[in-house]
């Protein structure tokens, strides 16, 4: 495996993407993408609140479970093969009024913002700009989206093992955010580490762009492995289309599932069931 990212398109601004860029994200998947020092910040102060977070007893952490229903909170992933710990927020206030991250919903809130108007929404739109898409379809799906920013906690183990095992992601794209090793990409058939210098995202585009792009974008597969004893938090938005917009193939204009929320949930229940 490869310990260098440098082969990653590596872009500060969206909008002054060049061709060979364009073909480079969309062959490969995956492209850091610059954010602001403010974002940064923002996501250093989530980082501290969110290992305090995880730092609970579990019957604390269980009072904002996670429900099919409601869709945030904590979920503990341990039995679906992933041995992680989530906590995930859509929009509503994050957390509990007694538990560390209650005080940062604001600043959890303004991060989703940022991520969806300032890489998510442009990089779309450029995909279907690029790729002579229909307009009229970028505004079905891009209106309210389903995105979420999410808290992944690996807790220390005494194996240095895949914490989270091989696989692409369901959505359109995903940002990720990190500031510790174990990510890792399969690029070009290569299985390489990637850690990005500070002040940029990890951004991977996920099967459902590539099933609506008809192949023309990769999906990444990805996978995180950490040393032993060597806890880990990241910082990712799943980015999705509206949940109850039809899901197309944007070129052959064929149905690709009813809604894209069930094609999604379809997806993640297929994963479960194969790592259970």
């Amino acid at each position: 495996m490869s310990n260098t990212s440098s082969n990653i398109i590596q872009i500060d601004n969206l909008a002054a993407l060049s061709a060979a860029e364009f073909k480079n994200l969309t062959s490969q998947g995956i492209a850091l993408v610059k954010i602001t020092d403010a974002v940064a910040s923002d996501l250093q102060q989530i980082t501290a609140a969110g290992l305090k977070y995880f730092d609970l007893d579990k019957q604390q952490k269980e009072k904002n479970r996670f429900t099919p229903k409601k869709r945030e909170g904590y979920l503990d992933q341990n039995n679906h093969g992933y041995a992680i710990e989530r906590f995930i927020s859509r929009g509503s206030n994050p957390a509990a009024s007694d538990i560390p991250l209650n005080e940062y919903a604001d600043v959890i809130q303004r991060v989703r913002a940022y991520y969806k108007t300032h890489i998510a929404l442009p990089l779309l739109r450029m995909l279907f700009n690029k790729l002579t898409l229909s307009p009229s379809y970028y505004e079905l799906i891009t209106k309210d989206p389903d995105y979420t920013l999410s808290l992944i906690h690996y807790p220390a183990s005494e194996n240095s093992e895949q914490r989270l095992q091989a696989h692409q992601d369901s959505v359109l794209l995903t940002i990720l955010w990190t500031q510790q090793p174990g990510f890792e990409a399969k690029i070009n058939g290569h299985w390489q580490a990637v850690m990005p210098k500070p002040g940029y995202v990890i951004v991977q585009l996920g099967i459902g762009t590539a099933l609506m792009t008809n192949g023309k974008c990769h999906a990444i597969e990805h996978r995180v492995t950490i040393p032993e004893n060597t806890p880990r938090l990241s910082i990712s938005s799943f980015f999705g289309a509206n949940d109850s917009v039809l899901f197309l193939n944007a070129v052959t204009g064929e149905k690709i599932h009813e809604s894209f929320g069930e094609y999604v949930r379809g997806h993640v229940k297929k994963v479960y069931d194969r790592l259970a």
